[in-house]
């Protein structure tokens, strides 16, 4: 039995100088019953300073990931952040937006509407994130802090530690042991 990989097709029967061509005049390539409702999220999410681009096709493809190719394409030829969508599968890709967050975006629930489904996908796109940069290096720094302040904590307690042997021992409390005459004297 021989391995034969899959081919690698973004979708098969999308032509992408079609769809670069249906998205020039309002951001959305879709089938004519969806286009007014995308249009309108399209509109929406320019208010919101996301530049998106949406593209539907009737069909799902054979692997999720070619969606995510589709949607390649055309940022790559269009810019701004892109929406590739079929009945059940999502694929995105952005040149400003992380992937991190597009894929997390990705996971919102299915309502079968593609308009709805868009828009949840702007949604939370847009949503303010945490900053995890600041939150990192705030964390960083309190534990430098910590350590340094510990350190020197220990420290001082270990020199006043030795302070109070030498008074001890200078004061006469301590046994000369070299002066003592043992038993064979």
């Amino acid at each position: 039995m021989n391995f034969v990989p899959f081919a690698t097709d973004i979708v098969a029967g999308v032509d992408v100088d079609a769809v670069l061509a249906d998205l020039a005049d309002d951001g959305v390539a879709a089938p004519a019953a969806q286009v007014d409702g995308l249009r309108v999220v399209v509109a929406n999410a320019a208010e919101q300073g996301v530049p998106l681009r949406v593209v539907v096709i009737e069909q799902d493809p054979f692997l999720p990931e070619q969606l995510r190719d589709l949607a390649t394409s055309v940022g790559n030829a269009e810019g701004g952040t892109v929406v590739a969508m079929s009945p059940h599968m999502i694929g995105t890709n952005s040149d400003s937006i992380s992937r991190f967050v597009l894929e997390e975006a990705e996971t919102a629930p299915r309502t079968g509407d593609s308009s709805a489904d868009v828009q949840a996908f702007v949604d939370q796109i847009a949503e303010p994130s945490l900053p995890w940069t600041a939150i990192a290096s705030i964390i960083t720094l309190a534990v430098l802090v910590l350590v340094v302040l510990g350190t020197a904590l220990n420290v001082r307690a270990s020199r006043r530690q030795a302070g109070a042997a030498r008074s001890a021992g200078a004061g006469g409390i301590g046994v000369d042991v070299g002066s003592q005459a043992g038993p064979d004297s």
